[in-house]
């Protein structure tokens, strides 16, 4: 039940209009000659004829029902004469061309009557029950529901609210904190946007409530937290906010050795194992946003390793030493936890948080 544009022939214009209202509709921007059909909106239970009006020289939009009654009217503000309307359903918009090129833009939203017309181009959430394999992966320094005690479970069913082109997942803090964060993933399974809720935590319900635009979700012990459909409803979204950043996960490569220039001071000799003595030729080397984190030995044989961050052009743009390990051999990522730990001789190791990088 989307608005379209249909044509109705002159003779078939409605007879109860306004009593100023002149019949026509124009054969373009430049000429006075009508066309023999009009262009008019049939949208649901309702027809939008545009007239001219003699007293005030406007073109206005009316509205009839089935029963060809006047519903409404609506004003235009610049134009005149129309020939050409035009529906744009990406921007929920219809535009009318009149004389001279002039045109004027209405928002659908303004020539609602009903309430099936404002769901048709807005259209309410809906609530779904899917499967651990039908959301997107965990964003990292969360669980899913259900893991609760148990990260590496992957959960049970869980409620997601679908509307128009994302996916409203909620996730419990591993800090046990009453809240919860609700993540809105696009189709492509990128994260858009996040929220954190208190009051409530754990979330196994959700519930609508159409009349007052609202989500109500509910937790453990009963506990709920209500939202306005208004707060989560997705616009102009930017999945590089760096808000969003803190759920990008770092990954390891491998890398040759002298693929890269150290800082003085610094050596690169990693070993095959705990207990190993041999340098590999290859080293584990981390990505992170827009940067690769290598990590050194110092050749003072020191008791610590050190973290230089290179952009993509092999330029140093950080570097910080981290105490209680050397020689290393490996590198292990908590995505639940948000940290990064470097095995080094006999397993002494050495964690530190994804912020400090």
């Amino acid at each position: 039940m989307q608005p379209h544009i249909e044509l109705f022939p002159l003779q078939e214009t409605p007879r109860s209009r306004p009593s100023d209202a002149v019949i026509g509709f124009y054969a373009g921007p430049h000429t006075t000659n009508q066309q023999d059909r009009a262009q008019v909106i049939a949208w649901g239970e309702y027809v939008y004829w545009v007239f001219d009006f003699v007293h005030n020289g406007q073109a206005a939009i009316v509205a009839y029902n089935y029963h060809w009654e006047m519903v409404k009217r609506w004003n235009l503000q610049r134009v005149r004469y129309i020939w050409d309307i035009e529906i744009d359903a990406a921007k929920k918009t219809v535009t009318f061309f009149g004389q001279g090129g002039a045109s004027d833009t209405v928002k659908l939203q303004e020539l609602c009557i009903s309430k099936k017309q404002d769901d048709s181009i807005n259209p309410p959430p809906v609530i779904k029950i899917l499967s651990s394999a039908q959301v997107p992966p965990t964003p990292a320094g969360l669980w899913r529901n259900g893991q609760t005690g148990n990260p590496a479970n992957p959960g049970h069913d869980v409620p997601v609210l679908l509307w128009e082109n994302y996916k409203y997942v909620t996730y419990i803090y591993p800090d046990n904190r009453l809240a919860f964060a609700i993540i809105a993933f696009d189709k492509d399974g990128t994260i858009v946007k996040d929220w954190e809720v208190r009051g409530a935590r754990y979330i196994d319900q959700m519930t609508l409530d159409d009349a007052n635009k609202q989500v109500t979700f509910t937790g453990q012990s009963g506990a709920k937290a209500t939202v306005n459909w208004r707060d989560l409803k997705l616009d102009d979204t930017d999945p590089n906010h760096s808000s969003l950043r803190k759920y990008i996960q770092p990954r390891l490569i491998t890398m040759p050795v002298k693929a890269i220039t150290m800082p003085a001071g610094l050596s690169n000799k990693w070993t095959y194992g705990p207990n190993s003595h041999d340098e590999k030729n290859n080293v584990l080397v981390l990505v992170y946003n827009d940067h690769t984190y290598w990590a050194f030995d110092n050749k003072s044989n020191d008791f610590f390793i050190c973290v230089v961050a290179y952009d993509s052009k092999g330029n140093i743009v950080k570097q910080f030493n981290v105490k209680g390990t050397r020689y290393l051999w490996s590198i292990s990522i908590d995505n639940t936890l948000r940290t990064i730990t470097f095995w080094g001789q006999e397993n002494m190791n050495a964690t530190i948080s994804w912020d400090q990088l």
